[in-house]
């Protein structure tokens, strides 16, 4: 790689996955949804079509809804009235989806993890809600590398998302927001006590068990000590330098997207190094996954999606650096 790797003034992009917790130790789920305006009602109206003989529905014509619109709009208002000024439509879907809003869900999980909530986003005007709260203390994996557990907890109006949670670690140093858990678990809205104890469970094993594979990983690769040089390398393979066209030009505009990768990884790679990763590989690692979540996901779903699992530059990173192991 022909670039050389200078250090410019920077700053970190903002910490945290929607700034800073609304109560970053932790509060009442239903008090912070209600303040988040994410309780709004769920309004429906059959889907019409205008035509010369005025507006008409389609019936389903047989089966279990039989003579209902075949399709029905979801939509909230500005004053939570059915007849109110619209504010969006949410969906467009058969009779046979739910019409409920959030709150059973927030209920849920204020009854299952109590007291733990550090936000309530509202996302797309209320087609879709992302919650976190804390999960148990934080963990040291050594020098002072603290990360917390997290939850972060999806639902969607919109059919775009599942309701599910997720497991996941801010690690503190570099306020990464880093997936732990494999698995996404699903969530079913019930008053149910022991269906309640069993997402419990199932979420608590599943950091655990999760934890102590990160933990792991994270010592293996800390005793990997990583040169400059070796860095470099591996950064040759993640993001190579852009091809020329027939011309021998690279157009400006991918030329300039690579050299702000190569300063951002600069960055983070210096950071580590000063940092209680230093000079190893579990630093390189984590200076790829602060630029994939820091300054690749510039918005608040973009970085929800790196801890759903979409930071493809930090998996071949982490790939790359395994072998490193077997060398």
């Amino acid at each position: 790689m022909s670039t050389s790797y200078i250090r410019q003034d920077r700053t970190r992009a903002p910490d945290m996955m929607f700034g800073e917790p609304t109560a970053p130790e932790g509060g009442n789920t239903l008090d912070m949804a209600l303040d988040a305006d994410a309780l709004f009602k769920v309004h429906t109206a059959p889907l019409s079509v205008p035509t010369a003989y005025g507006n008409q529905v389609e019936t389903i014509t047989d089966g279990t809804y039989k003579s209902l619109p075949k399709y029905r709009v979801y939509y909230r208002t500005k004053d939570n009235t059915s007849d109110g000024p619209l504010d969006t439509v949410l969906n467009v879907a058969h009779p046979s989806h739910p019409d409920s809003n959030y709150q059973q869900f927030l209920e849920m999980m204020e009854a299952v993890f109590p007291m733990t909530c550090l936000d309530v986003n509202v996302l797309d005007k209320g087609g879709r809600l992302a919650c976190r709260w804390v999960l148990d203390e934080p963990v040291d994996l050594g020098d002072g590398d603290i990360v917390q557990p997290h939850i972060l907890g999806l639902a969607s109006l919109n059919s775009t998302w599942t309701t599910s949670v997720i497991t996941f670690v801010n690690r503190v140093f570099c306020t990464n927001q880093q997936r732990l858990g494999d698995k996404v678990i699903s969530v079913k809205r019930t008053t149910n006590h022991d269906m309640r104890l069993h997402l419990r469970a199932t979420v608590l094993a599943d950091k655990a068990d999760s934890l102590e594979r990160y933990m792991t990983n994270a010592s293996v690769l800390k005793s990997l000590r990583m040169s400059d040089g070796e860095f470099r390398r591996m950064i040759d393979i993640l993001v190579p330098e852009p091809e020329a066209n027939d011309e021998g030009v690279v157009h400006g505009r991918t030329q300039g997207i690579y050299d702000k990768k190569l300063e951002a990884l600069d960055y983070y790679w210096k950071e580590e190094k000063d940092g209680p990763a230093g000079s190893t590989a579990w630093g390189a690692w984590n200076a790829v996954q602060s630029m994939e979540y820091h300054d690749l996901a510039k918005s608040d779903k973009q970085k929800i999606e790196v801890v759903r699992g979409k930071q493809p530059l930090s998996d071949q990173a982490m790939s790359y650096l395994r072998e490193l192991e077997t060398v």
